[in-house]
C-alpha cells in the first residue's frame, strides 16, 4: 500500500536507484519522489513514481518515471526490478 515519501526505507530506494540510474541510465537525472508504495514478498518491493529530467537545460519539464525496488529479507536493496519511463 500507500507509505509516506519521508519513510527511512523510501529514501534507502530513492538512493539505490539514483545509483542504478547514474551508471545504467547516465542520461537521466531524478529530482524529486512523487508516491511510494510497498508490496510485503520474501523481502518487499518499494515502487516509486519519481519526477525526472533529462539535462540541466530543461529541468523545467516534467518526466515521470516508475521503479520498482526490491529489498531482501534483511531489508536492505538489492535490485532495480522494473523501471518506466515517461509516464503520466
Amino acid at each position: 500500500g500507500y507509505i509516506e515519501t519521508s519513510e527511512p526505507s523510501v529514501i534507502t530506494a530513492y538512493h539505490f536507484l539514483s545509483n542504478y540510474l547514474s551508471t545504467e541510465h547516465p542520461e537521466i537525472i531524478l529530482d524529486y519522489i512523487k508516491l511510494a508504495f510497498s508490496q510485503v514478498v520474501a523481502g518487499m518491493n518499494i515502487r516509486l513514481v519519481c519526477g525526472y529530467y533529462t539535462d540541466e537545460a530543461h529541468m523545467d519539464v516534467n518526466y515521470h518515471l516508475i521503479a520498482v525496488i526490491y529489498f531482501n529479507l534483511q531489508m536492505e536493496p538489492e535490485e532495480v526490478r522494473s523501471l518506466k519511463l515517461d509516464v503520466y
